[in-house]
């Protein structure tokens, strides 16, 4: 089972406001602290997903404005637990993917912008643990069930993740081949 690990959504950004902070006006959502992170996005405005998954869906809410919800494509190590991952991202102009496509690091899910619930153009995502029928389980209450995913990222951003995944394979082979020179012949 792999652990879960995230690239940032876009590069450059700048965190508006951090996971768990709490807020009055949460309550009329169901819940009292921020559930997420809220991201002010570059010029283009795009946001990229973090890790490998499937979209599962996209729509509209007067909370969440334009929103897009991809998961893992499997259950991975994670908050102590093996489940799903889904993320939500929030308050997008539109939508640039569609339910059931294929996504990877480099694929731009949203342009960022004011819908919803929101108090300003940026993207706001959550991260929940959902089981194989996409049924969020049950975390902490007060942040709506979601979890800080920041501890998770890799340091990188998903525009680089062709590059960081290029250097990895070619440590690898080198691995390989290193072992083969100077595993003894028979």
């Amino acid at each position: 089972m792999s652990k879960l690990e995230l690239f940032y959504p876009a590069k450059p950004y700048k965190i508006t406001q951090a996971f768990g902070i709490n807020n009055p006006s949460y309550l009329q959502f169901g819940f009292s602290q921020h559930n997420g992170i809220d991201f002010l996005i570059d010029a283009d405005g795009m946001a990229n997903a973090m890790c490998d998954g499937v979209v599962y869906e996209v729509g509209f809410n007067a909370g969440a404005g334009n929103y897009v919800r991809y998961k893992t494509n499997v259950p991975v190590e994670v908050e102590g637990r093996t489940a799903y991952v889904a993320f939500m991202y929030m308050h997008a102009e539109k939508a640039l993917v569609k339910v059931g496509q294929q996504v990877t690091p480099m694929t731009p899910l949203i342009i960022a912008d004011n819908t919803g619930f929101s108090t300003g153009p940026h993207t706001h995502i959550s991260a929940y643990l959902i089981d194989s029928k996409n049924a969020k389980m049950a975390l902490d209450p007060k942040s709506d069930h979601c979890f800080d995913f920041a501890k998770y990222y890799n340091g990188y951003h998903a525009v680089d993740s062709e590059k960081v995944m290029t250097i990895l394979y070619g440590i690898v082979d080198l691995l390989k081949t290193w072992i083969k020179l100077s595993t003894p012949k028979p």
